[in-house]
Parts: C-alpha cells; structure tokens; sequence
C-alpha cells in the first residue's frame, strides 16, 4: 500500500477542480489604475527659464562689483571674492585658518557680540578660504542691508585674531588631521590630491604640524598683505580715472572755443579732475598707511617667531 500512495494522491490532487481568480470589486481601488490619476490637479504648464541679467560696474577704488538683480524676496546675498588662498601659503592650511578666524573677532566686538548683532538683524555672515581664493559672505534682509554691510567690513578690515580663540580652533584642526587618519574616506580623499597634483599646491596637505606653525601674528601679516594689494589696486585705479579726467578736460578746453561747448560744459569738466584728483590723492594716503601697517605687522611676526 505505501508504494502506491503518491500515485493515489496525485490523481487525487489532479481530480480537485482548479481555483477560478476572483474579479475586483467595482468599487475597489486598483493600484496604478489610470482612472485614479484623474484624481489629481493637472500639472502647471512649462514656464520659460529667464537667466537674470549680469550687471557690472567697477567703483572709485578699483573694486569690480557683478549684480544680480532678483526681487521675489526681501533679501540680498553679498559675497566678497579675494584673490588669495592656498596657492599662496607659506604653511599649508594658512589661508583657511586666516578666513576662518575673521569672524572670531573684530574692532571692538568678539565672537559672541558678533553673532549676536547678526542674531538682532536676522542676518548671517560666513567665511571662507580655499585652494584658489577665499570669501566672506552675508545675507540680510533688505532693511538691515546697511547695518549687515557696515559689520562685513568691519570684519573685513579690522579683524583683531584673538589668541584665545585661535588656540581652540587650532586644537580642533589638530584633532581633525588626526581622525582623519582613521577615516577611509579622508584617506583616499588625501592620497589622491597628492597623487593627482603632487608638490603642486593642491596636493601639499596640511597635517598637525603645519596647523600647530600657524599663529595670529601670521594671519595678521596675511591679511595685510592683502590690504596692500588692494590699495595698490585703488591707487592704480585712480590713476587711469585723473587721466581720463584730463583728456576730457582738455577736449572740453578745445570745443569751447569752437563754441561747441558751454562754460558750464567746461565748469563740470574742471569739476570731474578736481575730484579725480582728490580721489588720487586719498588712495595714495591710503596706499601710505596700508605699507605702515604692512611692516609694523611683519615686526610683530619677528618678535613672535625670535
């Protein structure tokens, strides 16, 4: 008998008749019925992308400034580009501890009275420094657009590199190498800029002992170096603007006594190379002050580093 009993059961199983699939519901919801997707609001129509329009214009000073005008929102991004970075570091990882401490202090105001004017006006302020150039960045909202202005510059400008506060960045630097090294992705990340880019200065990596050789008196001599640069720029910019100034003068001088020009006309004329003039003058003073302070801060790094 147990010999036959698979074949019994499968003539048994064979006999039973085969279930029928049961039909929906009509009122049942199908998943991915086309007839649900009626359900929802049609899609808006395509709109054309509009770039927004570049402006430039290049100030007094020299300072070229781009716009990008965008009036959805009551709030205006400013970014403020150098030309500096690590390209020009003496010490690998300089330029980004220097744009780094900028905001840790500046004039009278520490980092905590600096984040809480920002906190008051709703606006914030970032710095930045990299491999090809550093920025200091703010947002604000249009009616604190001034005040917000007024702190970038100050941060800009006068930024004081507190000792206190560089020790415990420089401590989290040290700390960050370090795990670094136990990060497979950090690395593969630094084999491979040194493997790419070599002695080249993408590929020189800071490590513990580059952050521990940064100090302030360094980032001070840094930052006005780059004052110099750009009062250099100024003076030069000045210079082209008292030129232009003057050949116009004299082409006014000409057409008046042609009579093609007014005395008004050569009134004004006299007015723009006064004020070029002027503006010459004030960059060269400038230019003065910026090299007086240029070497009083290399003094300051020769008592620190003897």
């Amino acid at each position: 008998m147990l010999r036959w009993f698979p074949i019994t059961a499968a003539i048994a199983l064979s006999a039973c008749p085969k279930p029928t699939p049961t039909e929906p519901a009509a009122d049942a919801v199908v998943p991915h019925d086309p007839a649900v997707a009626r359900d929802y609001p049609e899609p808006l129509p395509e709109r054309p992308l509009v770039v927004p329009t570049l402006e430039t214009r290049t100030l007094s000073n020299g300072l070229k400034v781009m716009v990008v005008p965008n009036n959805e929102v009551p709030i205006v991004n400013v970014t403020v580009a150098f030309n500096v970075g690590g390209f020009a570091d003496e010490v690998p990882g300089e330029a980004r501890a220097t744009f780094d401490m900028l905001n840790e202090g500046a004039g009278d105001l520490n980092a905590a009275q600096i984040a809480k004017k920002l906190q008051t006006m709703a606006s914030t302020l970032s710095t930045s420094g990299g491999a090809d150039g550093g920025a200091v960045s703010i947002s604000s909202l249009t009616k604190n657009l001034g005040e917000t202005l007024d702190l970038l510059a100050l941060v800009i400008e006068e930024p004081s590199f507190p000792e206190g506060d560089w020790e415990l960045m420089q401590s989290r630097y040290v700390a960050g190498v370090e795990s670094s090294r136990k990060d497979p992705v950090a690395i593969s990340r630094r084999v491979q800029n040194r493997l790419l880019f070599g002695d080249h200065y993408r590929g020189r990596l800071p490590s513990e002992e580059h952050y521990q050789a940064i100090d302030t008196a360094k980032m001070k001599v840094k930052i006005s170096q780059e004052k110099l640069r750009s009062a250099e720029r100024s003076v030069d910019a000045a210079k082209a603007k008292l030129k232009t100034a003057r050949l116009n003068l004299r082409r006014t001088k000409r057409l008046k006594e042609r009579g093609l020009a007014s005395q008004r006309d050569l009134e004004l004329s006299e007015l723009s190379e006064r004020q070029a003039h002027n503006g010459l003058a004030s960059s060269r003073a400038n230019l003065r002050a910026v090299k007086a302070a240029v070497r009083a801060s290399k003094a300051d790094r020769s008592k620190v580093s003897s």
